[in-house]
């Protein structure tokens, strides 16, 4: 992994830690070595538990293979269908 991408990670974990947020943890999501997506654990600031660094920096990327590198390294998991128009693919980590 590039230095520069984990310096990335590790600005997001401090702001984070400035604001109050949560815990000391960031992440971001490169795709053609550029920083498609960004964040850091927001467990406290929006009072729930789903709100960790990884989750926050999926959240808005465009999906084309990010969702599918993901469920290839094992860092996702279909968990279900939600009952809903549609019926959105549940993942679970």
């Amino acid at each position: 992994m590039k230095e520069k991408y984990m310096t990335e990670a590790a600005k997001e974990a401090y702001t984070g830690i400035e604001n109050g947020h949560g815990g000391p943890f960031g992440s971001v999501i490169v795709k053609d070595d550029k920083i498609v997506g960004r964040g850091h654990n927001r467990v406290l600031y929006k009072q729930d538990p789903t709100c960790h660094g990884e989750m926050e920096a999926i959240r808005g990327v465009k999906v084309d293979g990010v969702v599918n590198t993901l469920l290839e390294y094992g860092l996702i998991c279909e968990a279900g269908r939600k009952e809903a128009l549609g019926r959105p693919i549940l993942y679970a980590t």
